[in-house]
C-alpha cells in the first residue's frame, strides 16, 4: 500500500476539517462523489501546508475553500467581463454561477486553475442577460413622521369651537352628561 501523506497532528480534527469541506462542496452542488472527494481532499491537503499549532484544522481548511472559491470566481468574472465594465461582485458572480447551473454542468470546472470552457463562458454571459438582483447596500435613513392628518384635524377641531355659542353649549352638554352619570352611579 502507498504511503499517504497524514497530517502528523489530530487525526479526528483533519477528518472533521474533511468532512465539512466535502459538505460544503456538496452545498455548492458538486454532486459527482469522486470530484467532491479530490477536491476535499485537495484543499484539505493544501491546508496542511499553512498548518500552524493551534490553529483550528476545520476552520483553516473552510477558509482555504472560501480563498479558492473567491479566486475562481474572480477569475470566472474576468473572463467573461466586457470592456469597460468592472465587473461583478463575489456574491453576484456566485448567484450567476447558481442560477445557470454552470457547477452541475461542467462540474470539472468548478474550482478549476486552467482554461474555461467557452460553453461555460457563454452560459455566464447569458445569466447576465436574463437578469440578476443588483447585490449592494443601500441606506434606507430615517423615516419622516407625517403629521398632515393630526394637524389638518387639529385645524378643523379649532374652527368648530371658534363658534363661542357652539362652544357654550358643547361645554354645558358636556357637563350635564357628567352629572347626570355620576348621580346615576351614586343610586
Amino acid at each position: 500500500m502507498a504511503t499517504v501523506n497524514q497530517p502528523e497532528h489530530d487525526l479526528e480534527a483533519w477528518d472533521r476539517a474533511y468532512r465539512k469541506v466535502a459538505s460544503l462542496l456538496r452545498a455548492y452542488q458538486v454532486r459527482n462523489a469522486y470530484l467532491r472527494h479530490e477536491l476535499a481532499r485537495d484543499i484539505v491537503r493544501e491546508s496542511l501546508q499553512f498548518y500552524l499549532e493551534g490553529q483550528e484544522p476545520e476552520a483553516l481548511a473552510v477558509e482555504n475553500l472560501r480563498h479558492r472559491l473567491s479566486l475562481w470566481l474572480k477569475r470566472l468574472n474576468d473572463a467573461t467581463s466586457e470592456p469597460g465594465r468592472n465587473g461583478y461582485t463575489e456574491a453576484r458572480m456566485l448567484t450567476i454561477v447558481q442560477a445557470s447551473r454552470i457547477i452541475q454542468r461542467w462540474p470539472r470546472q468548478f474550482l478549476y486553475t486552467g482554461e474555461f470552457e467557452p460553453a461555460l463562458l457563454e452560459a455566464v454571459k447569458k445569466a447576465r442577460i436574463i437578469g440578476v438582483p443588483n447585490l449592494h447596500r443601500a441606506s434606507i435613513g430615517v423615516p419622516q413622521i407625517q403629521f398632515e392628518t393630526v394637524s389638518d384635524m387639529a385645524e378643523g377641531t379649532r374652527r368648530l369651537f371658534s363658534n363661542s355659542i357652539l362652544r357654550i353649549c358643547l361645554f354645558t352638554a358636556a357637563v350635564l352628561a357628567g352629572i347626570l352619570t355620576v348621580i346615576s352611579l351614586a343610586r
